[in-house]
């Protein structure tokens, strides 16, 4: 199993979160880089744990894998019947109080926020919403086994979560139908005037220091782009606005171009620039070192090859050879556990050639670091190439696995991991 982890990180939240492989002697550590104290996320499974980490702390966490597990299941009822987490260390009682409460510091943690809102108008959502965030403030505060610093903390957060739901109520209507599932819904008139904000610019948390404890450069935005003269600016929102995109460009591995070292070098605070600096380096050193490794090759496949003719194209130069195509992304858990698994297969069945396909949402970057790892031959091909491929082969998701025998016809076909057995014996039967 692997964890997912997710800093939210000033310059480089990564939507994904990066993964964290627990040991055969189920111990873990990952480190990160901080400029502030701040939140941070922890899921293991369906669970995600809300975090508070500090710059030069070190927080010790203890998971109960089988209770998490067996929450989830069907079978013993989605229940839970023990303690799913343990902390100790930096703010480990803070942590402790932050994970047992977390859903009321989160407007989208109510039940059913998606499908509640399918089809509201604008008036009403924000109803729906304010009375989220009364109900969950009015709990906070009446919760008296809550300590002062868990009390501050989870209202400043949901204050915030608050403010960025009612800011963003277009995006959220507009793709609840999508997100709960429900099909013909009829999208209201969005339109609204300047009142229908007043209530969020007279938040508490705006004038408090522990705003930037969470998601401050997309405050930053906000109030320079959509509220803006309503905010008098800090002498950091510049230098924040000038990072975001750096960073965001770092944070898919990818190393900054000669015209964005430029806007580096313009920044003035110094704790931005550093960070920015010491992330672009850590990217071109992984790029580097996956650069010598050997065992992989990259291909190139013009954007003009139709999906018709996709596997011919990829498989032509193996006529003769059976072929096992690997539709997979980097963002992909079930791909990458798949791929391990697959290992003692091609270790066994080295005649087979094996085609690695990703397309456009494995950043670039990424996909670089990523693939010396998984030897074989490598694609990324565009999302439209993509899209076109599931949508001729009907297959919902991936991973999906193409296997081509010699003659290059299409002999097995199967979305979702089958098995390491059943895929060898597809591949020796294709080879027959």
């Amino acid at each position: 199993i692997a964890l997912k982890f997710n800093c939210t990180d000033w310059l480089f939240f990564d939507v994904f979160g990066q993964s964290v492989p627990v040991a055969e002697d189920g111990s873990f550590r990952y480190e990160t880089n901080m400029m502030l104290p701040g939140e941070a996320t922890l899921r293991v499974g369906r669970k995600r744990f809300e975090l508070f980490l500090m710059p030069g702390g070190k927080l010790e966490v203890t998971i109960n894998l089988p209770e998490i597990f067996w929450s989830e299941s069907h079978l013993f009822g989605k229940k839970e019947n023990g303690q799913l987490i343990w902390f100790e260390g930096t703010y480990a009682a803070l942590n402790t109080e932050l994970v047992k409460h977390a859903g009321l510091m989160n407007i989208y943690s109510a039940d059913h926020f998606y499908e509640n809102i399918c089809g509201v108008t604008p008036a009403q959502y924000k109803k729906y919403v304010t009375k989220i965030y009364e109900k969950n403030r009015g709990e906070i505060l009446k919760n008296k086994s809550l300590s002062d610093a868990a009390r501050t903390y989870m209202i400043n957060k949901l204050e915030m979560s608050y403010f960025f739901a009612i800011r963003g109520y277009k995006g959220n209507i507009s793709y609840a139908p999508m997100i709960s599932g429900k099909k013909g819904v009829k999208r209201a008139d969005m339109t609204v005037d300047e009142s229908y904000y007043d209530d969020i610019l007279e938040l508490d948390f705006i004038h408090s220091p522990y705003i930037r404890y969470g998601s401050y450069p997309d405050f930053v935005r906000a109030a320079t782009e959509d509220f803006k003269g309503k905010f008098e600016p800090q002498p950091v929102w510049e230098d924040i606005l000038r990072a975001k995109p750096l960073g965001s460009t770092l944070a898919r591995l990818k190393p900054l171009s000669e015209k964005q070292m430029l806007t580096l070098d313009s920044i003035s605070e110094p704790e931005i620039k550093k960070a920015l600096t010491v992330k672009n380096k850590e990217v071109m050193d992984l790029l580097a070192e996956s650069a010598n490794k050997t065992g992989y090759t990259v291909c190139q496949l013009d954007t003009a090859v139709t999906a018709d003719g996709l596997l011919a194209v990829v498989t032509r130069p193996y006529r003769g050879k059976v072929v096992l195509i690997d539709m997979w992304n980097t963002w992909c858990g079930p791909c990458m556990r798949a791929m391990n698994s697959l290992k003692p297969v091609k270790e066994e069945l080295k005649d087979v050639v094996y085609v690695y396909i990703a397309d456009e949402s494995s950043p670039e970057g990424k996909w670089k670091i990523t693939i010396p790892d998984i030897h074989g031959i490598h694609y990324r091909i565009t999302n439209e190439q993509s899209s076109a491929l599931g949508k001729l082969y009907e297959y919902p998701g991936i991973p999906t696995y193409f296997v081509i025998d010699r003659e290059g016809k299409l002999s097995y076909k199967v979305t979702g991991f089958p098995g390491a057995e059943v895929m060898k014996e597809e591949l020796l039967k294709a080879g027959k």
